[in-house]
């Protein structure tokens, strides 16, 4: 400890600017101590300051506070707090010598912006209150709409939400957490109704007092802010009646008035500036039953303080806990958290959905499960061991209420396919704005595909061993999923709990769950900050030396005569224009490859191969089987016979998407070839114009005839 004593003493000396008036030594085995004088553009300042044993690392309990320099005369000052030291917050470093002088640099800053120069912030600092002691009282306050006028005085009501003891440097800390929930009975704070309902069935309300002031209380004296620390600072601000009121509760010791410490609340507002023009801010002090600083001579006397200085003001903390702050770190986008959004099915997806929903600020959710708790559902989905054979959207609406004080959950118990088709259209349609599917369950997709539901509907789904998410919109949902699954990579789910008959399950982690799930809805966010549409897509998660995961939108293509559909990744297009425009004003094209089903009479185009060998003019374009036909086949085998020939693409440069002669006899050709594993080949083709790709055709061949696709 000697040597960074002596170490701390020698970089302070290297500064011209500092002197040492009090020698470095190590105090209670854990802070170096010692005063420095700072002589700097002609001020001189002393410092009490202290360096953490563990420096450069930050001090145990707080973050980004390393050293402390300390001036008490400087209370008051932007940027000190209320101990006197100067809040720096320095960069992270592990470099001894290198952040030590980073610290000084920014001490010399504070005296320069703070101290010679007065500097005002762009953004407003309410000064907080000193909190000390061992019992650490927060109030969290939210939105109300109420009006305030200066002068004006009333009651509020709050609740104990938390209260629980910590241990810090072998002294027990007991912190207590409430909720404010109403001025005067009448104007609410906006938390939502089940919040109040938790609350309320947990614990008793209580009330205090509250007194608008206008103006935060504070004391200027020579540029210096100061929050008013004792009782005959603060007695000027208040009228005699109100100090009447808290005199003759305190008196009557009125235990609805009384909260768990033994003291009355009285909150103090006032407003400052805002991004938004001004707010409200409250202060929190508590006033003592036992220990009262008011005294009256008699019933007819005036409240007066028992000692003309006063007692000193305990005051608690507190904290703006509106939407708005509650979220600021972070949420979703408008579209979904006003929206009011159902979730069916919340196993494994679905429980995991609605926790990053209610993280992410919605207001409005309802559950949709019929099931239990097993103990199978505990290592991916969102439940403990508390709720086991519970049901699944009782345990799961406790634990998201718990979460936000702005969630709303309703929650039901039974399947959907219980309602008929013209009652569930009319209830969805009244309840809901966006539905998320999570059961993967074919009766559900089915009953809303059939429905005229007018919000959005998002069907989420895992294949086994978590290699795909994939995420189906529109009216055809069931067709879409099943194609999905049909031809991505998705082995039978095929893990069975326990012993005798039953339905098998997707193996998947808890991790592999949240990560694909959170790409899904991080892509359904973005999509709907822009767009009112959103397409279906899927994430990909193939395992490999370089494992990479990839969102793949999907344009879907329907043929009516034929009943056939197109999935189209849309990436593809621009890959397809760069290519094209290689080329341009000449035509020039490639094949597609991708997964048939023939089960679901579709194609899902995945990627394009291009020709080796080709000739081409500004209206022809001719390309040479050559190595194509041995690509195919390697990429048949590699996937064992999944990938694999689906059709044709060319560019029509200054003319428009249809197909010519040459096409039409071209496409029937390869439909008749039995050298090609498909007797439905399809075609796109592109309309180049001042080489972008303007406009796009799809088309499939059988039985000799061209048919497009809508």
């Amino acid at each position: 400890m000697a040597d960074i004593a002596q170490k701390i003493s020698l970089l302070f000396e290297e500064d011209e600017s500092i002197s040492i008036l009090k020698s470095f030594s190590l105090v209670n085995n854990f802070w170096v101590k010692g005063t420095i004088k700072v002589d700097f553009n002609g001020v001189s300042l002393n410092f009490e300051t202290a360096v953490p044993k563990t420096y450069p690392m930050t001090q145990p309990h707080v973050d980004n506070v390393s050293i402390n320099f300390i001036n008490t005369d400087l209370i008051g000052y932007s940027h000190i707090n209320n101990d006197g030291s100067v809040c720096l917050h320095p960069t992270k470093d592990d470099n001894f010598e290198r952040k030590f002088r980073s610290e000084i640099t920014l001490l010399k800053k504070w005296i320069h912006n703070y101290f010679i120069h007065n500097r005002e912030d762009d953004r407003y600092t309410y000064l907080i209150p000193p909190i000390k002691g061992s019992l650490l009282t927060t109030l969290y306050f939210g939105e109300n709409d109420k009006k305030f006028n200066v002068g004006e005085y009333g009651e509020f009501s709050y609740v104990l939400h938390a209260k629980k003891k910590k241990d810090i440097n072998g002294t027990t800390i007991v912190y207590e957490s409430y909720f404010k929930k109403s001025f005067d009975n009448k104007f609410l704070d906006k938390w939502s109704i089940d919040f109040q309902k938790n609350t309320k069935l947990n614990n008793t309300s209580r009330t205090g007092l509250w007194y608008y002031i206008g103006e935060e209380p504070i004391l200027i004296h020579e540029r210096k802010r100061k929050l008013v620390d004792y009782w005959n600072e603060l007695i000027k601000y208040l009228p005699e009646t109100f100090l009447e009121n808290v005199y003759r509760i305190s008196r009557k010791r009125n235990s609805t008035f009384i909260s768990q410490s033994n003291e009355i609340f009285i909150l103090l507002g006032y407003k400052i500036p805002s991004e938004n023009g001004y707010e409200t801010h409250w202060n929190l002090l508590k006033f003592p039953i036992k220990t009262s600083p008011f005294q009256k001579k008699n019933r007819r006397d005036k409240v007066r303080l028992k000692s003309p200085e006063g007692m000193k003001i305990c005051w608690g903390r507190t904290v703006n806990c509106n939407y708005d702050r509650f979220f600021g770190r972070g949420r979703l986008v408008d579209r979904i958290t006003n929206s009011k959004i159902l979730i069916i099915g919340i196993g494994a997806l679905g429980s995991n959905l609605a926790e990053i929903l209610v993280r992410g600020g919605v207001k409005n959710l309802a559950l949709d499960d019929f099931d239990d708790v097993e103990s199978g559902n505990l290592c991916r989905a969102n439940y403990t061991l508390k709720n086991l054979n519970h049901s699944k959207v009782d345990s799961l609406k406790y634990f998201l209420v718990s979460l936000s004080p702005f969630i709303n959950i309703s929650s039901r118990r039974f399947k959907i396919n219980c309602i008929p088709k013209k009652n569930l259209e009319l209830e969805l349609n009244k309840n809901f704005d966006i539905i998320f599917d999570c059961s993967t369950d074919t009766e559900v997709t089915s009953l809303l595909d059939s429905i005229n539901f007018r919000g959005r509907v998002f069907s989420l789904g895992l294949t086994n061993n978590a290699k795909y998410i994939t995420c189906n919109t529109g009216t055809s949902i069931t067709h879409d999923t099943a194609v999905l699954y049909d031809t991505l990579e998705n082995e039978p789910a095929n893990y069975f709990e326990g012993t005798g008959c039953g339905y098998p399950t997707f193996n998947a982690s808890f991790n592999d769950v949240g990560t694909l799930l959170n790409i899904a809805i991080k892509k359904i966010n973005q999509t709907l900050a822009t767009s009112d549409v959103a397409d279906s897509f899927y994430v990909n998660n193939l395992s490999n030396a370089n494992t990479q995961i990839n969102i793949i939108d999907l344009k879907s293509l329907y043929q009516k005569e034929l009943n056939h559909y197109l999935y189209f990744p849309c990436q593809l297009f621009g890959k397809i224009e760069a290519v094209l425009q290689e080329h341009f004003p000449k035509e020039f094209g490639g094949i597609f490859i991708g997964y048939k089903s023939e089960k679901f009479q579709s194609v899902v185009v995945v990627d394009i191969i291009l020709p080796s060998k080709f000739s081409n003019r500004k209206t022809e374009f001719i390309r040479y089987p050559n190595s194509l036909n041995e690509r195919l086949d390697l990429i048949f085998k590699e996937s064992d016979g999944r990938l694999q020939y689906l059709g044709e693409f060319h560019s029509h440069p200054n003319s428009p998407a249809i197909p010519s002669f040459l096409d039409i006899t071209t496409m029937n050709r390869i439909a008749a070839s039995k050298k090609v594993k498909t007797d439905k080949p399809i075609l796109m083709i592109g309309e180049m114009d001042n080489n972008n790709l303007k406009n796009q055709e799809f088309f499939i061949s059988y039985n000799s005839k061209l048919y497009q696709y809508e």
